[in-house]
């Protein structure tokens, strides 16, 4: 693969995880609003969303940039998303094999 291809793959697996972290920072604003933090978002839920519309907007054009690349024959969309996925399954069968292997009294 090129590099800017791998770029392009790094960025949408990277942007992902940046948006799960601010669905998560606005997720944790509504459902736990006193919850003990390091550090706050000043501004409430709005202040919250607000953080995280700017990098969103910019992962959204850079993944228009990046629609029409292809990797292994495919869309570079279409890949990242397998590699997500891939590994998210992975995650989860060998956390089933590790449980296995624990002990019980453990």
């Amino acid at each position: 693969m090129s590099f800017e291809r791998l770029i392009s793959l790094d960025l949408v697996l990277y942007g992902a995880s940046l948006l799960l972290e601010f669905i998560a920072l606005v997720v944790l604003r509504v459902r736990e609003p006193e919850m003990v933090r390091p550090f706050r978002v000043p501004g409430g839920t709005v202040g919250a969303v607000a953080v995280g519309v700017g990098p969103a907007l910019l992962i959204a054009y850079a993944l228009w940039i990046a629609r029409k690349e292809s990797v292994l024959g495919m869309n570079a969309l279409v890949f990242a998303a397998s590699v997500g996925v891939a590994g998210a399954v992975v995650y989860m069968v060998a956390e089933g094999w590790r449980r296995s292997r624990t002990p019980v009294g453990n």
